[in-house]
């Protein structure tokens, strides 16, 4: 079941638009018919039955590639300068090391127990007296409770971390009592969380939730939207309506991916997916925001970076639009609530929109899930550069092996051959990202992107919500200055967990079948208590 077990302070459903009188069909069909009419294209697209796999633009198929436009991808250069971060940062990740002492002691275990119960010819290279068969005995049970218990020695440190968890927001001044009443509903969704005992490290806090992941929402049928950008560029959103179609008395979420994959969320599953089933079964239709470049969506000149929120603005436009144009039809004085969440890169880009934004943002709150506030400090991450940035960029590698943008990228002065030799994402934003965007350098791209430059996280007037826990290996819980900005704006809050890794907050004993209830529920959390917060004011 999609519903959630565990429980949290009861709140009202939504009842600022309990009054709203209009069957669900007539207004999910006045929804499509808004879609249509404002859209760039047709929003009938239905991708239930097979989700779009990438295809080039229209204008670029049937064109041979020109010799000489892409890099030399299949000799031995390119391939141990694309692989070889890839094995070292496994290597040096807590992963490794936890694997490594795992094997050791159980080896120890088996060696020590054959000295001590069978005469085994040779066996005296290992243990020959019994002080030593007792001394591999006590190392090995030491590698194993040091295993399970999550202290085994690293080989990269993760480095100190001094937000503190817990919930973190300003109860001082006219917000202090939604953001008590915040506090509390998110406390107690915090308590209620039991983090797996099977995944004991951050490595395994975010990877495991994906490798051991259900695929969620298979049976969604998503509606694709087309918006074209003020640059010509077109991306996309994908709708997903509750059993009984749009409810105008139940909210709209906008959902903001990371760095998306090239498989659609209907067949792959993932996190992106199970928040869509979760908010669906409370009623609320939601929207995935499909970056351009991603999910089928050709870019032509102007591809995907993290500064840019006009695509977001765009998007949340359209919705807006859409949905006061149905309360007006309606006749009710308070249109539908639209809230926005983004995931890592989605969330990043989401408050940043509404550092920018100010008070003219349109949406009602927003959630920022594992996302970092100011990607310059984040740049020091020793651990995430070195272990899972690696990672992180070989799609974006991929990307320019293909295609037209190989080509544009040389045009406006990226060198490809070093950007696919990159070891770490800030290495390749440095070098492609800031160099293709028009930036003075990676500093000047990182800073555009983070809520934390200038006066743009003062600026934010809407709450908004971080979500983050202490040991996320990709983006450092320092780089959220939750304390700081907490005391300077009562719109920002931050809920902090010790667990959870990056995206991931494993619960329990059988983690894959709750899948990604943490993120999700805290979602719903957020915005019953807000909400609710609004009907006590």
């Amino acid at each position: 079941s999609s519903q959630l077990s565990c429980s949290w302070p009861e709140f009202p459903r939504f009842p600022h638009f309990c009054a709203m009188a209009t069957t669900h069909e007539d207004a999910h069909e006045m929804f499509l018919q808004e879609l249509k009419a404002r859209c760039a294209g047709d929003p009938g697209v239905r991708l239930a039955e097979e989700p779009p796999q990438h295809r080039p633009a229209q204008e670029d198929i049937g064109k041979p590639v020109a010799k000489g436009s892409l890099p030399r991808v299949c000799g031995y250069d390119v391939a141990v300068g694309r692989l070889a971060p890839l094995l070292w940062g496994f290597v040096q990740s807590h992963l490794a090391n936890s694997l490594l002492a795992l094997n050791l002691g159980f080896l120890g275990l088996a060696a020590s127990g054959r000295c001590w119960w069978a005469a085994i010819p040779g066996l005296d290279q290992v243990a020959t007296t019994t002080t030593s068969a007792w001394l591999t005995s006590l190392l090995s049970l030491a590698l194993l409770v040091a295993v399970f218990t999550g202290y085994v020695p690293k080989l990269l440190p993760f480095g100190s971390v001094r937000t503190p968890a817990g919930v973190i927001c300003n109860e001082a001044g006219k917000s202090s009592a939604r953001n008590r009443r915040l506090r509390d509903a998110l406390l107690a969704w915090q308590s209620s969380y039991f983090p797996s005992p099977l995944c004991r490290s951050a490595d395994t806090c975010t990877a495991l939730p994906f490798l051991m992941n259900p695929k969620s929402g298979k049976h969604l049928t998503y509606e694709r939207v087309w918006l074209k950008s003020s640059d010509g560029e077109h991306f996309a959103l994908d709708w997903v309506f509750p059993r009984d179609g749009f409810n105008p008395s139940h909210p709209v979420v906008l959902l903001l991916p990371g760095l998306a994959p090239t498989i659609h969320w209907s067949k792959m599953g993932g996190f992106i997916s199970d928040a869509a089933v979760h908010l669906l079964a409370q009623g609320m239709t939601v929207a995935v925001h499909v970056a351009r470049g991603t999910q089928d969506t050709p870019v032509k000149q102007h591809g995907f970076h993290g500064a840019r929120t006009s695509d977001l603005r765009d998007a949340v436009c359209l919705t807006r639009g859409v949905l006061d144009a149905i309360g007006k039809k309606m006749g009710t004085p308070t249109s539908t609530p639209l809230f926005a969440a983004g995931f890592s890169m989605g969330g990043i880009i989401l408050a940043n929109y509404c550092g920018q934004y100010k008070d003219d943002t349109l949406l009602r709150g927003a959630i920022a899930l594992s996302a970092a506030y100011d990607c310059v400090f984040n740049m020091q991450f020793k651990y995430s550069l070195n272990v899972w940035q690696p990672y992180l960029i070989h799609p974006l590698k991929n990307m320019f092996l293909r295609g037209p943008m190989a080509e544009e990228a040389r045009r406006r002065g990226v060198n490809v051959e070093k950007a696919l030799n990159s070891s770490n994402l800030t290495e390749f934003d440095s070098v492609v990202a800031s160099v293709f965007n028009g930036y003075s350098g990676v500093e000047d791209y990182y800073g555009d992107m983070s809520l934390a430059t200038g006066e743009k996280w003062q600026q934010v007037k809407i709450p908004l919500l971080a979500v983050h826990a202490r040991d996320d290996p990709i983006i450092h819980c320092d780089a959220l200055r939750a304390e700081e900005f907490a005391a300077g704006n009562s719109n920002l809050l931050f809920l902090i967990t010790d667990r959870g890794g990056h995206c991931g907050w494993p619960w329990g004993w059988r983690f894959p079948m709750r899948r990604w209830q943490f993120m999700s529920g805290a979602i719903t959390v957020f915005i019953e208590a807000l909400l609710s917060a609004d009907e006590a004011m």
